[in-house]
């Protein structure tokens, strides 16, 4: 499986490389300034998705017996994620567990919650990239595409279905069975959310771009939803860290009909610049308010994280 892993992440990154090489030469660098206007309206944007993210925790754990406060909440949302950027996407999850356990939440919840923000969140990923990308792509104006698309998405906002799947999962994993009691309504609040924590996020990184690429006005909603579909891409991606080629690649292909390689080269490598400050940036904010507020003895190290479960 390592094997495998690698040979998948270098075959990406080879192919994604050469492919952006080219599509740079091509590139007249004439016609592109930077703009910092865009970057700080975008960075602007991306912060929206930190508060957002904030609120669907405390709106999450509070009913489950765990009101974390604001600090708690911005330490989990901008800490854990840049575990994404190291081998091993589990890495971000471990990651949550522990500073979840230091604020005295347990594993379960903690896992619980986890796959509620992933599954959910790469599902209103989805939503948005088929929704912006329907106003220009003809193929996804079949009214058989939305029906498909919108079954599936009753299917997993389901209190039962929904369940099911989790336990499934989580019976893999070797984990206790989701506890918390899931409400259809509580499912499509929770999914409106992170739709609203993507779109910022993802929406932010676009406009940002317009700072450093010649991404044309006209094509912002075609290249938030191209974006949004990179990032679920990349994500489920479980050889590259980060999504790292894959989302590139993604972005080259979705991009390239749309405007001229070269443009589209330099938005995607302008986006993955982008997005990677943000999250250096905001999981920086995080740890230094983590390492400045924490009162519960620091952080719960590795070798203790699933001992004790019950507290």
């Amino acid at each position: 499986m390592v094997a495998l892993k690698w040979i998948l992440f270098i075959g990406s990154m080879w192919w994604v490389g050469t492919t952006l090489h080219t599509a740079l030469l091509s590139l007249d660098w004439s016609q592109t300034t930077l703009q910092p206007g865009w970057l700080v309206m975008g960075f602007g944007v991306m912060t929206g998705s930190v508060a957002s993210g904030c609120l669907i925790y405390r709106l999450l754990l509070t009913p489950w017996g765990y009101p974390v406060t604001w600090r708690e909440a911005f330490v989990l949302v901008t800490v854990p994620p840049i575990g994404k950027y190291l081998p091993g996407k589990a890495l971000s999850v471990i990651g949550q567990a522990m500073l979840a356990k230091s604020f005295g939440i347990p594993l379960a919840t903690t896992t619980t919650a986890a796959l509620l923000f992933i599954s959910l969140g790469l599902a209103s990923g989805l939503c948005l990239g088929v929704i912006f990308w329907n106003q220009t792509t003809p193929w996804l104006q079949n009214g058989g595409v939305w029906i498909v698309a919108g079954g599936g998405l009753l299917i997993l906002l389901h209190p039962y279905w929904y369940r099911q799947a989790i336990n499934g999962l989580l019976q893999r994993l070797g984990r206790e069975p989701l506890q918390a009691n899931l409400t259809w309504a509580g499912n499509v609040h929770l999914f409106l959310l992170l739709t609203l924590t993507n779109l910022l996020y993802i929406g932010g990184a676009v406009v940002a771009s317009l700072g450093i690429s010649n991404l044309n006005l006209e094509l912002l909603p075609v290249a938030i939803g191209a974006s949004c579909l990179a990032n679920v891409a990349g994500f489920l991606a479980f050889f590259a860290p980060a999504g790292l080629g894959v989302r590139e690649g993604v972005l080259l292909a979705a991009l390239t009909p749309f405007m001229d390689p070269g443009g589209a080269a330099l938005f995607a490598l302008s986006t993955r610049l982008i997005q990677t400050a943000a999250d250096l940036l905001f999981a920086l904010m995080g740890w230094s308010l983590f390492l400045w507020g924490n009162r519960r003895g620091g952080i719960i190290k590795r070798r203790d994280l699933f001992r004790d479960q019950s507290n």
